[in-house]
């Protein structure tokens, strides 16, 4: 016998942009001899699952009614601790308005208050003498318990604008956070930096393409050095004779020899590294390195790579190995949209 398997879940249609559509699945659906359903949840914790039950109790999805689900971890397992006692679950907070609790009350305000109070909360925490803690299992037979960190913790947020806020409230409060992104990494200051520098590097003789990049902070040339470059014609010559070998080594080489050389001869990663945001500028530079290495292992040469890096700036033919990579999350809050957020998990979100 022969068996066809449709596989749908109407909660995540998310595919309506490459023209699926839902209504055909459903349709499907009614022929099926047969209906499958997954009842167990194998990541949260049971009374996360509970909760999430009562919550949507009386709740349809795509036109049905929501079905409750089990869990298929132990209490035990994954359980927040505070101060020996389980306090895992859901935690609902009703913000009260300074004004009266019939005041009316701006969104604008309402979403100030709530990401005021996400960090108050991540905060306790996080403090040395926090009384709270998480458990998981190191194997089948033997588990921990460890008192909670900032990589434990993740931040769920709609939009790469909201995540941008949280990260800047967390800093303000000296605690480390880090975006998880869709965001390519040809939409980064730090792609516009590097076509820059391929461009200047095979056309030495086009003054203003030097002197836009000495100026950036990459190369950090103050404004009297600029001033220098422009009427000083030795040492003008001096740097575009230097450029000009560059792309002699990109010819008769690799693009990562050439780059590596010229990031060394004017020490660029060690002084983006000191930057606010370094690791991250940092990450991208090399991720982006990498990428053109690709390329340019196809030996298309300097024109075909400078070509192609600019169509990916511009927004075509991009791909997920283009998605921004992460600088260290080690000991670190992530803050992740929902959906980039799909097949992650965390102790405490």
């Amino acid at each position: 016998s022969h068996y066809l398997y449709i596989i749908g879940d109407p909660k995540q249609a998310i595919y309506r942009f490459r023209g699926a559509d839902i209504h055909v699945y459903y349709e499907a659906r009614q022929t099926a001899q047969k209906r499958l359903t997954l009842v167990k949840n194998f990541r949260s914790h049971p009374r996360i699952v509970k909760a999430v039950n009562r919550l949507f109790q009386k709740s349809e999805f795509g036109g049905e009614p929501y079905g409750a689900i089990d869990a298929a971890k132990l209490p035990s397992e994954g359980k927040l601790l505070c101060r020996g006692q389980d306090c895992s679950g859901i935690v609902l907070c009703h913000l009260k308005n300074s004004e009266g609790e019939d005041a009316p009350i701006s969104s604008g305000v309402a979403q100030a208050m709530r990401r005021s109070w996400v960090c108050t909360e991540i905060q306790k925490l996080l403090t040395m003498e926090s009384p709270f803690a998480v458990t998981g299992k190191n194997d089948a037979l033997t588990g921990y318990s460890k008192t909670v960190s900032a990589q434990d913790i993740a931040i769920l947020v709609r939009t790469n604008d909201e995540a941008i806020i949280y990260k800047n409230l967390l800093s303000k409060l000296r605690i480390p956070s880090v975006l998880i992104s869709k965001t390519s990494v040809f939409e980064t200051p730090e792609a516009l930096e590097l076509q820059a520098i391929m461009e200047a590097v095979m056309n030495p003789q086009r003054s203003g393409l030097i002197q836009r990049i000495v100026s950036s902070e990459w190369f950090c040339f103050s404004a009297a050095d600029i001033y220098e470059l422009s009427h000083d014609e030795a040492a003008f010559g001096t740097l575009v004779s230097t450029f000009q070998d560059y792309a002699r080594i990109w010819n008769e080489s690799t693009f990562l020899t050439m780059i590596n050389r010229l990031f060394k001869d004017f020490a660029i990663l060690e002084r983006v590294a000191r930057y606010p945001d370094g690791e991250r500028k940092t990450a991208n530079i090399l991720h982006l390195c990498e990428l053109i290495q690709q390329v340019d292992s196809y030996h298309i040469g300097a024109e075909q790579g400078i070509r192609w890096f600019k169509e990916q700036v511009e927004g075509r033919r991009r791909w997920e190995e283009h998605e921004l990579r992460l600088e260290s999350d080690e000991n670190t809050i992530s803050i992740v949209t929902v959906h980039s957020a799909k097949g992650l998990e965390y102790q405490i979100v």
